[in-house]
């Protein structure tokens, strides 16, 4: 089964709310979505904001226990998906020979930057992490549109195990 892991610094905020929202809208078509951070210190549940937020959209977070990125998880993955340039830039120099999938940013869709010899420029999200709720609920915004656009992207890799 094809898995996509979205990857961000501490794995409280922004990717478990590309996780589920990639869940709610795609996961009926067969593509395991994750989430993962690359500074991951102590197991922590999202945050507070970020469950609300998921909430407020029938989604459910409550689960959610931040992870670092992990050879097991690489295993199945076909994409690695950023929520900054930097994100993926370090995803790709620490986790590229493990997998052989592709590495991208989530304001980038479809872009492998591990065809490319540089981060091109494109959309990136901040990191809201001890901010006001609003700029939580900017982030989701912005997360939950880019995600969508990634849709004919994950259509397709379905369609090209078929």
């Amino acid at each position: 089964m094809a898995r996509v892991i979205f990857v961000c610094t501490g794995n409280t905020c922004r990717s478990p709310l590309a996780e589920v929202f990639a869940r709610d809208a795609f996961g009926q078509i067969g593509i395991v979505f994750e989430s993962a951070g690359l500074q991951v210190v102590g197991r922590h549940s999202a945050s507070e904001e970020s469950l609300q937020i998921a909430a407020e959209q029938g989604l459910d977070l409550s689960a959610h226990c931040s992870s670092q990125v992990s050879r097991e998880q690489l295993q199945d993955t076909v994409w690695l998906i950023g929520m900054t340039r930097s994100h993926a830039a370090i995803a790709r120099s620490r986790y590229c020979s493990l997998y052989d999938g592709k590495t991208g940013v989530l304001g980038a869709p479809g872009l492998d930057l591990n065809e490319l010899a540089y981060s091109p420029d494109c959309e990136e999200v901040d990191d809201p992490f001890g901010e006001s709720l609003i700029s939580y609920e900017l982030a989701a915004k912005q997360i939950h549109r880019l995600v969508l656009e990634w849709g004919p992207v994950f259509s397709g890799l379905i369609e090209n195990r078929e």
